[in-house]
């Protein structure tokens, strides 16, 4: 505590000139103080934040490149599966076309079994022709049975080919599922950049109002540094941290 030394009225108290309410400089002082360290808090958590913001930035268009790389990727995938297809369908033909062959084939040597058998029937003395005709049906049979083989790894190949295109199937369902993510994902970050955008206004507000305050600080302050003797210390001033406080009048206390 501090005894009041003999001081004027002017030196003690200062006035607010707007509303003719008399106030004390020091609660002012420090109200000011606080409300500027408030600000200066807020100015870092937005310095934070913003930058937070450009790393989210750089994040998304590292994801962006990510999804157009895999877009090509995808491209890339669908002309082979398309050339592949094309393949698979000329392989088709011409596995019709060799089962055409091969049923006039079989319609050929059927005829021709007719026609041995009356041959048989009627040329029984031909016995050595008809050994020929024994052995051209056995070779006949080892064509019947390539056929057969044939034909099962035709039937493979396309079960192959249909299960190539299923997963062909899911992969385009899971490319179009990644995309709407991605379509999400860029709204999202449309969102965060708008109301990044609102603070940012808010905060400019928030400044303007800080400036206004600060400077009717500076005009209820100057008419009592006119009043005072000077930045010196003198009877009824303590300066604590460049900051002048000013005794009570009634108490004589600080």
């Amino acid at each position: 505590m501090t005894h009041r030394t003999d001081t004027s009225f002017k030196e003690l108290v200062t006035f607010n000139w707007a509303h003719g309410k008399p106030y004390s400089r020091r609660s002012y002082d420090l109200r000011m103080r606080s409300y500027d360290l408030t600000m200066r808090s807020y100015d870092l958590r937005m310095r934070s934040y913003d930058l937070t913001m450009r790393r989210y930035d750089l994040t998304m268009r590292r994801y962006d490149l990510t999804m157009r790389r895999y877009d090509l990727t995808m491209r890339s995938y669908d002309l082979r599966m398309r050339s592949y297809d094309l393949t698979m369908r000329r392989y088709d033909l011409t596995m019709r076309r060799y089962d055409l062959m091969m049923r006039s084939y079989d319609l050929t040597m059927r005829r021709y079994d007719l026609t041995m058998r009356r041959y048989d029937l009627t040329m029984r003395r031909y016995d050595l022709t008809m050994r020929s005709y024994d052995l051209t049906m056995r070779c006949y049979d080892l064509t019947m049975r390539r056929y057969d083989l044939t034909m099962r790894r035709y039937d493979l190949t396309m079960r192959r080919y249909d299960l190539t295109m299923r997963r062909y199937d899911l992969t385009m369902r899971r490319y179009d599922l990644t995309m709407r993510r991605y379509d999400l994902t860029m709204r999202c970050y449309d969102l965060t950049m708008r109301c990044y955008d609102l603070m940012m206004r808010r905060y400019d507000l928030m400044m303007r109002i800080y400036d206004l305050m600060m400077r009717r600080y500076d005009l209820h302050v100057s008419p009592l540094d006119s009043l005072s003797p000077g930045p010196q210390e003198g009877p009824g001033r303590v300066s604590v941290g460049g900051y002048i406080e000013i005794y009570s009048v009634t108490s004589g206390v600080c």
